[in-house]
């Protein structure tokens, strides 16, 4: 590609952003991802910029990206990548660091087009059934994460430093066992704040979090655990913003 074509992509990139930021990544722009590595810098401090994103966190393992590159995909295709990119920077910065991350999404946008096209069948996925655990509303919202930029507040969100159980109750999976399910938040401070689930005995699913547009998902481990590290502090501690519904996509069969 040379200086004229790459202007040229660029320029698409503004204006694509910039008319439709609720849109996935563009093909073209994705293509540049593998394609031509001497842009990638100028691509991404662009992408960057554009997107309103943070710094490149530091990176915590080598696979950190591995459990929520599926859900920054969905929520990419379903409300655009600057809400991905947000709602999961590790993933983001990811993409641009780590071959393996790169292939496997590159695969799940080529499988994704590809069932758009009906160049092939969907796919069948296992059935779901949702439980509806909490609806926590914005008063109490406020309550539980007070706004760190209220001086009187501030050494209660920087207290933080322990898990805070939040609620609590008992419900039925379907086999007549009871389950105890807990939601607490996990000690943190700055752009996210991450909130868990302990399910006992385990469930066999999914934890889904939802708070207005933003939609976050972590699968159930072996121990009944689940956690989503990366819910935005911004939505838990502004006074307007939506309440947080917290529910399980259980697998059926």
């Amino acid at each position: 590609m040379d200086n004229q074509q790459a202007d040229h992509v660029l320029h698409h990139l503004r204006e694509s952003l910039s008319q439709a930021p609720d849109a996935p990544l563009a093909p073209d722009i994705a293509r540049l991802l593998v394609q031509e590595p001497t842009y990638r810098g100028a691509l991404v401090v662009l992408l960057t910029q554009m997107l309103a994103l943070p710094p490149a966190p530091g990176l915590a393992g080598a696979t950190d990206w591995f459990d929520d590159l599926d859900a920054f995909f969905d929520l990419e295709m379903e409300t655009g990548i600057k809400a991905a990119a947000h709602a999961y920077p590790h993933v983001w910065w990811a993409l641009w660091e780590d071959a393996a991350c790169l292939a496997t999404y590159l695969s799940l946008r080529e499988l994704h087009f590809a069932v758009e096209r009906h160049a092939i069948a969907p796919l069948r996925l296992l059935p779901t059934r949702t439980i509806d655990l909490w609806t926590i509303s914005r008063q109490v919202l406020s309550l539980l994460f007070p706004d760190p930029a209220a001086p009187a507040l501030h050494l209660v969100w920087r207290g933080a430093e322990y898990e805070t159980v939040l609620a609590e109750r008992t419900i039925d999976l379907g086999h007549g066992e009871p389950c105890q399910v807990t939601l607490s938040a996990q000690p943190g401070e700055g752009l996210h704040r991450p909130l868990t689930v302990r399910a006992i005995p385990p469930p066999a699913g999914w934890l889904v979090l939802t708070l207005g547009e933003q939609r976050l998902r972590a699968r159930f481990d072996a121990q009944g655990h689940a956690t989503i590290a990366t819910v935005p502090a911004s939505l838990l501690v502004q006074a307007d913003g939506p309440a947080l519904q917290v529910h399980l996509e259980i697998d059926v069969g």
